[in-house]
């Protein structure tokens, strides 16, 4: 993707596609590599957008994350989560266990998966790459 915007366009309009079969209102971005890929997606969906900021992005000793302040209320509202890379869910798992509070997860789009994950806390997870290990037996 580099620099590209319109690399990075074509790729969230995918994700686009893969989400036809969710009904949901809100689109979180999670900080930082998810936000400019929600950013495009409530753009090209016409939702509404917000961002989760995850706890390893702040300093000092908070046991979780916050959602951004100056953005779309999520209460009680269908929620689908996006980020660039999962490697162990970690992250995902906090959001999704923050979204639970506050409004209804609906499922989570990803661009690249490291973790081979396709559930957390009953949510389902999308990735449009899953990166794996290929054992060569000789």
């Amino acid at each position: 993707i580099k620099t590209s915007s319109k690399r990075l366009k074509n790729i969230t309009s995918i994700m686009c596609d893969m989400l036809n079969t969710i009904d949901f209102d809100v689109i979180l971005g999670i900080s930082t590599g998810g936000v400019p890929l929600a950013t495009l997606i409530s753009e090209e969906l016409d939702k509404n957008f917000s961002i989760y900021i995850p706890k390893k992005h702040l300093h000092g000793s908070s046991k979780t994350g916050f959602v951004g302040h100056n953005y779309q209320d999520m209460e009680n509202k269908n929620i689908v989560i996006i980020d660039d890379v999962m490697t162990s869910g970690n992250t995902m798992r906090e959001t999704i266990n923050y979204i639970k509070n506050i409004g209804n997860p609906k499922g989570a789009i990803v661009v690249i998966d490291k973790s081979g994950i396709e559930e957390i806390e009953g949510i389902p997870i999308k990735a449009l790459f899953r990166v794996g290990t290929v054992e060569l037996i000789k």
